[in-house]
């Protein structure tokens, strides 16, 4: 991704979108990789990039989470290797856990697409 990081001009054409391959990270890792990554491509440094990952077991709870949705308490979710993470996105209780591939992209949806 190295050779993203110089500013391009506004009305230059970004590459071709790229993706990585981050194998097995904690979610809170991934979510601070994503904030870099999207201010990057905020500033035009990266082009549409598409992280996929696994993590492992975890619930996230959204803003929107409705925590009677899940039947046991948080100690013994913890006491099982579950993490629980309250995050700022929209959204209920998700489960991520080993074997499900998760795709995060983080794409310009503006006009230019620059």
């Amino acid at each position: 991704m190295a050779q993203y990081l110089k500013k391009s001009p506004r009305n230059a054409r970004m590459p071709d979108p790229i993706y990585s391959d981050l194998k097995t990270m904690d979610y809170e890792a991934c979510l601070k990789l994503q904030h870099a990554v999207h201010g990057a491509r905020v500033e035009g440094l990266l082009p549409d990039t598409l992280l996929l990952v696994e993590h492992p077991h975890v619930l996230t709870f959204g803003r929107r989470a409705h925590e009677e949705n899940v039947l046991v308490p948080e100690s013994t979710l913890q006491q099982q290797g579950i993490t629980c993470v309250h995050i700022e996105r929209g959204g209920d209780v998700t489960y991520h856990g080993p074997g499900q591939l998760v795709a995060y992209p983080i794409f310009s949806l503006g006009k230019n697409r620059s």
